[in-house]
């Protein structure tokens, strides 16, 4: 189970040489363009940085001329740096291209589009609770199996079912033919109409990934069942990339987000430099209650447990979520952390990883619902009680 990573060193080397590599013209790497800056956009962001951002994407629309993405996002770097000039003209660019991320009104710099009411939403009772669970133990164009990946993501459905409150029509499941990108992305946008403000999502991927020295820019993938990683550009887009995961998290009004990497090198999600200014994750700051939980370190492989028949990360997990360990999800996570890394030993290793955003290490997975039925039933009972008292009170 693999996962490629991010690296900023790697991406400064690739910018060194921007006159030959732009010169080569908009090609296939346009997306990778995009998302490189994009790792780099949030709040906050120095001077200095923003400079860089801003010379990438300037030789970005020079050579992606048409890329109404490059475009759009040249202006927002341009405003960050007071630079009104250019912001006018590349916004105008953007429109005659049509950028989708313009249409849309997506701010890398901003957190995620909320009401007043609902940014305000940080703590509370869960009036619903939604899963999308990905388990791919097999790919269309590789040799490269897994034995425990699909039965991994069948026994959490299970067990989010029968154990921990989550209704059976709001689970979704996905292995092996059926886990395609457009699949995978289609269920997770079925849950992002779905959840409101004071609900909880959670999403589990159990896969392969590559490390990241295989992407000329850094970019970190969990692989999908149809993912071709013969070029760039078909695992670009055929699998599900880190920046775009983390995006789930920041595009759906649930409270709580949870998002769950049973996958080698998953340690990604974590920086190695603390404030460091590529950070795959910075869209879930200030998005609510955001979890990550990664099976092991960027340098690590996550292995599986043939006697238990499970990934050990997931092994755990389960066990975890069945005992007192699954009150809450930092307690959750020390249990799985402290077996795992005692479990995979010898020449073997592995230590998962965990980020928390607001208030998500209180996050309790096996909490109740407020169910719709409990809700009617209270008002009804509260309108009969209410009226009782006001007919008994006029009648004195």
């Amino acid at each position: 189970m693999h996962l490629r990573t991010v690296i900023l060193s790697a991406a400064v080397s690739l910018l060194a040489s921007t006159p030959l590599a732009w010169a080569a013209g908009c090609g296939d790497t346009e997306q990778d363009r995009i998302v490189w800056a994009r790792e780099r956009m949030r709040d906050g962001i120095s001077q200095g940085d923003l400079r860089l951002i801003y010379q990438w994407l300037l030789n970005g629309t020079s050579s992606c001329n048409d890329s109404g993405d490059l475009w759009y996002y040249r202006s927002l770097v341009a405003t960050r740096l007071n630079n009104a000039r250019d912001s006018t003209y590349a916004l105008a660019k953007a429109k005659e291209y049509r950028s989708q991320a313009q249409n849309t009104g997506f701010d890398p710099f901003q957190p995620a589009a909320r009401s007043g009411a609902l940014a305000s939403v940080t703590s509370g009772k869960t009036r619903n609770k939604f899963a999308l669970l990905v388990g791919v133990t097999r790919l269309q164009h590789s040799r490269d199996t897994l034995m425990f990946s699909g039965k991994d993501a069948e026994a959490l459905g299970k067990y989010l079912v029968e154990e921990a409150h989550f209704p059976k029509d709001n689970v979704k499941v996905l292995t092996d033919e059926d886990a395609t990108a457009h699949n995978i992305r289609e269920a997770f946008g079925r849950i992002r109409v779905k959840a409101k403000a004071d609900d909880l999502v959670l999403v589990y991927l159990s896969s392969h990934g590559r490390p990241k020295t295989m992407d000329p820019t850094g970019l970190s993938y969990v692989m999908t069942y149809d993912t071709n990683m013969g070029t760039q550009t078909s695992t670009f887009t055929e699998a599900l990339n880190m920046v775009e995961l983390a995006e789930l998290g920041r595009w759906t009004l649930a409270r709580d987000y949870v998002l769950i990497l049973d996958t080698c090198f998953s340690g990604s999600i974590k920086p190695q430099i603390a404030n460091e200014a590529s950070d795959p994750l910075q869209g879930l700051h200030n998005s609510g209650n955001r979890a990550v939980l990664a099976a092991s370190q960027e340098d690590e492989r996550s292995y599986e447990d043939p006697e238990h028949e499970h990934g050990y990360f997931t092994r755990f997990l389960l066990e975890g979520l069945t005992g007192s360990q699954g009150s809450s999800l930092a307690t959750l996570f020390d249990y799985v952390r402290e077996h795992v890394s005692t479990a995979v030993s010898g020449d073997k290793q592995q230590h998962p990883v965990a980020r928390y955003f607001g208030a998500a290490n209180n996050i309790n997975l096996n909490t109740p619902i407020e169910s719709a039925a409990a809700n009617l039933y209270n008002k009804r009972i509260l309108a009969f009680f209410s009226t009782s008292y006001s007919e008994v009170r006029y009648r004195k």
